[in-house]
């Protein structure tokens, strides 16, 4: 589990084919490797593997709905790593640097 956000809209007229190829395009000009996959309720992209972008894991975008109502899902799915047969989630520097800026921290 990691970092997960989701918005909608309602009364639009969206190609989620093109709206899911120009994630795909966004994704592949920043150097991640995608994959996109149709679904029954619409797209998943999976893209990871970029060089600049110190990502530990992959990210993980659904395109879910109708052209006239649809929502976007992106949630980062995180590495776990294994320390005496327990399951732990890893931190990034990226993910570090992203929770002290948002809570501050003692020095000294």
């Amino acid at each position: 589990m990691g970092f997960q956000m989701q918005r909608s809209w309602s009364k639009k007229n969206v190609d989620l084919k093109l709206l899911a190829e120009e994630i795909g395009e966004f994704f592949k000009d920043n150097d991640f490797e995608v994959v996109v996959n149709e679904t029954k309720s619409g797209y998943q992209l999976l893209a990871k593997g970029s060089p600049n972008y110190e990502i530990n894991g992959q990210i993980s975008v659904a395109v879910d709905g109708k052209p006239e109502e649809f929502s976007i899902k992106l949630e980062l799915e995180r590495k776990q790593t294994k320390l005496h047969g327990i399951l732990l989630p890893t931190l990034s520097e990226a993910d570090t640097y992203y929770a002290s800026s948002l809570m501050p921290m003692k020095r000294g």
